[in-house]
């Protein structure tokens, strides 16, 4: 993450490492939140006495914080949200107390709200979620043609194949962070549904697994990873629909982009892994 912020690359955003002459770029921010999730699950796997735990607890905080802020400096603070939300949650899942998970989500809650003010790009995309057609030719273009696309689907979608805002001039990032908008103009309302049960029904099996696994850092991590999917899924669903302001979230394995897929795959083998070596079905 930090190598990624010191590159120059001639653009404002400084999100990928250039593997030289391969073509192929690796984006960290897509790999944080589940090395986070294994980290924090390798560190509640070993017993940890009162006397430690405030100290332990501030440092894995101040980790989660510090990489957190790396991935917004990119800027990308989409999955800054992933990152920092997904390891909240684990932490709330390990046991953490209450008061200290509590202060934990003020103080950072705290600190983004002031980084959204000081940040131009975010108060602009902030204004634009709340007065969307006042920046209809700017920062709420997007959402704007999302919503084209999913009126034009209606119940049972205009047919796959059949979108219009997919074609060039019409949806910027129609592949990628408003694919759902597309899949609702061609399916509709009857094909998201299907893809929401899909993604429940990964959460369920994910859940059993983790509720399965015999040792704590399997379970930990099982429920870590079905955490990081469900949201970056929830969370590009919400784009998508006009409940968030633009973040730039991809798809959990539908939108185009070889590091979110690599990293969700990656996240199901461990799964697998944990299925062969822990969990009776």
């Amino acid at each position: 993450l930090i190598f990624s912020l010191i590159i120059v690359d001639g653009s404002l955003s400084r999100r990928w490492i250039y593997l030289g002459n391969i073509p192929l770029a690796l984006q960290p921010s897509q790999y944080a939140p589940i090395i986070l999730t294994i980290f924090i699950a390798r560190i509640f796997s070993y017993p940890i006495n009162d006397k430690s735990s405030k100290k332990l607890y501030l440092i894995i905080f101040g980790i989660i914080i510090f990489l957190t802020v790396l991935i917004s400096l990119e800027p990308d603070f989409g999955s800054g949200i992933i990152a920092f939300g997904s390891s909240m949650f684990l932490l709330f899942l390990a046991g953490i107390s209450i008061s200290e998970f509590l202060s934990f989500l003020s103080f950072s809650l705290l600190g983004g709200a002031l980084f959204l003010t000081i940040s131009n790009e975010w108060m602009n995309r902030i204004r634009a979620f709340f007065h969307p057609y006042l920046y209809s030719t700017s920062d709420a273009l997007q959402s704007l043609q999302a919503f084209r696309a999913l009126a034009r689907g209606g119940i049972a979608g205009v047919g796959f194949m059949r979108s219009v805002l997919k074609f060039p001039g019409h949806l910027p990032e129609r592949s990628s962070d408003f694919i759902f908008a597309i899949i609702g103009e061609e399916t509709g309302l009857i094909g998201c549904s299907v893809l929401i049960a899909i993604f429940l029904i990964i959460s369920y099996i994910g859940l059993r697994i983790a509720r399965g696994s015999q040792s704590t850092f399997s379970r930990l991590v099982a429920a870590g990873i079905v955490i990081d999917i469900l949201l970056w899924a929830i969370l590009n669903m919400l784009v998508n629909v006009g409940l968030m302001p633009v973040t730039g979230i991809p798809l959990s394995f539908v939108s185009f982009g070889g590091n979110n897929m690599l990293a969700n795959f990656i996240g199901v083998g461990i799964l697998i892994n944990i299925i062969r070596k822990e969990v009776a079905w």
